[in-house]
């Protein structure tokens, strides 16, 4: 084995990715929500597993934003967008049932106002 297949092989053994597949996705009020849910799932397994989280790979079959919501999603891209928070898990936790709400720190949070209603469809 070459001193490149080893340094791959170590490389890729001590980082988890993960990716997910929405099939319908409502763009304004799911992605966020689907997207930090499992970016924090792969920290959590990743931590348990001993590894690095590594790259959440999203795919989207069909992403939509409905008619109703076109105007905050216009006044949404119009505003200027803040740097991403940091979120951390309590290092302590090693049994993935052992996280709880407490064990997540998010740091530097910033956001804009959200001046419309949200109209969603049951």
């Amino acid at each position: 084995m070459s001193k490149a297949d080893e340094l791959y092989r170590a490389t890729c053994l001590d980082i988890l990715g993960n990716g997910f597949y929405d099939t319908d996705l409502d763009m304004l009020t799911a992605n966020n929500w689907n997207v930090c849910q499992y970016a924090m799932l792969l920290m959590m397994m990743a931590q348990v597993a001993g590894l690095k989280a590594g790259e959440l790979v999203h795919v989207i079959a069909d992403c939509h934003i409905y008619d109703r919501h076109i105007p905050a999603v216009k006044a949404m891209l119009e505003k200027e967008g803040y740097p991403a928070p940091k979120v951390t898990l309590d290092a302590s936790i090693t049994d993935f049932y052992g996280f709880t709400k407490d064990s997540f720190r998010v740091e530097n949070y910033q956001f804009h106002p959200f001046d419309f209603e949200n109209p969603i469809a049951i």
